[in-house]
């Protein structure tokens, strides 16, 4: 996964993470965007499950949370906060790319906004969609809301699917946009022998 990182941004870093001459030893660095990660669902493990991997480190990844569980003013508080937050590292920690992690709905609004700030920055944008409410509300939109969430998928350097299936729905949404499917990363407890796995298999 760095290495397509490293292929699909290294040459479009906005002008303020440009350096003047380029070297190996400069660090990468990368601003991941997602729910808190003592929440419960599949983002919040997804981001602690890519924590205990190389790519946090190689990647220099910095982590800013714009949601939690709670009341309605504390989520709102959460996002302020992270949101500020989100625009000092734009311009301090000059990320190579920006990771976007967002369901439907309330989600995917927080993730927008902060899409369209990424791109006043001129930094590129991954888009990791984790639901599938999406579709849902883009049909019940009207067209000025349905034209927002089209120009936000299109806009963003790549937008992830956790599927074939889903990344088909997504392109009937959206075709112009840069959709690859890519499975929820596991972390197995231990590492498996393939080769008894598949003799044991094969005696079934």
């Amino acid at each position: 996964m760095a290495d397509t990182y490293v292929k699909s941004f290294a040459d479009k870093r906005p002008w303020f993470a440009r350096h003047k001459q380029a070297s190996p030893e400069i660090r990468r660095r990368a601003l991941w965007v997602s729910t808190s990660t003592e929440t419960r669902g599949g983002i919040a493990t997804y981001v602690r499950t890519m924590q205990q991997t190389p790519l946090w480190l190689d990647w220099d990844i910095r982590h800013i949370v714009t949601h939690r569980d709670g009341s309605k003013l504390a989520k709102i508080v959460v996002f302020a906060r992270g949101a500020l937050l989100f625009v000092v590292e734009l311009v301090r920690f000059r990320p190579g790319v920006v990771h976007l992690h967002s369901a439907s709905g309330g989600s995917f609004v927080r993730k927008g906004i902060l899409f369209w700030v990424s791109r006043l920055a001129r930094v590129p944008v991954v888009m990791h969609m984790h639901g599938c409410g999406i579709e849902e509300n883009y049909e019940k939109s009207p067209m000025a809301i349905k034209a927002t969430i089209r120009a936000t998928l299109c806009g963003a350097k790549a937008v992830v699917a956790l599927g074939d299936g889903w990344a088909a729905r997504l392109r009937a949404i959206a075709p112009a946009a840069r959709i690859i499917a890519i499975p929820n990363a596991v972390r197995p407890d231990q590492r498996t022998d393939q080769s008894v796995v598949q003799a044991a298999g094969c005696k079934r």
